[in-house]
């Protein structure tokens, strides 16, 4: 009776260790990673403004008081000129990222996380009272 009940706690526990290295093994998968481009667009107003100006004065002046000249010119010229000149400037930058993408995870891979641990758990206790069980039986 007793080597029977060491059988099966080792086959117990031969089984659990199976069942723990398989979803150990099983469960994971790599990340992927994708290549994303971002476009980058910067825009730039540059405004230049020339302003050309021209004034002339001139003045001639004559007098005299005896036989009497008198002369007496002016010339007043303003010349304004004022220039725009408007460039937009556009540089458009492409900018290669790289994203981790993971899988979504369908509903039995989901239902497996979920009750998975729990399993483990029970799993990893029962071996440790298995073992427990079996070291009092053989101490006897």
């Amino acid at each position: 009776m007793l080597i029977r009940i060491s059988e099966m706690l080792l086959r117990i526990l031969f089984w659990a260790v199976v069942v723990t290295a398989c979803c150990a093994l099983f469960s994971c998968r790599t990340v992927q990673y994708v290549p994303v481009e971002t476009i980058k667009t910067e825009t730039e107003r540059v405004v230049d403004i020339q302003r050309d100006s021209i004034y002339i004065l001139d003045s001639v002046f004559v007098r005299e008081a005896n036989d009497t000249i008198y002369i007496t010119k002016w010339r007043v010229e303003y010349k304004e000129a004022l220039r725009v000149d408007t460039l937009n400037v556009e540089r458009i930058d492409t900018l290669i990222t790289i994203v981790e993408v993971e899988k979504r995870l369908t509903k039995w891979q989901q239902t497996k996380m979920d009750v998975g641990a729990g399993v483990l758990y029970a799993v990893s206790i029962l071996t440790a009272v298995g073992l427990f069980v079996l070291y009092r039986k053989l101490k006897k």
